[in-house]
């Protein structure tokens, strides 16, 4: 849907809380999982990090 109404748009930072947003993490450059108060970056600069 994001690719459809915004065909040539990129998304710099995405906070997310799960994996279901998978879709979203794979067009996103920076990716950060939130889970309570805690903040892990999975993927920088368009690539996964451990």
């Amino acid at each position: 849907m994001f690719r459809e109404r915004y065909p040539d748009g990129e998304i710099d930072n995405l906070y997310t809380d799960s994996y279901n947003d998978k879709p979203l993490m794979d067009i996103s450059r920076n990716v950060f999982f939130v889970k309570g108060n805690k903040i892990t970056q999975i993927k920088k600069d368009g690539v996964e990090v451990q």
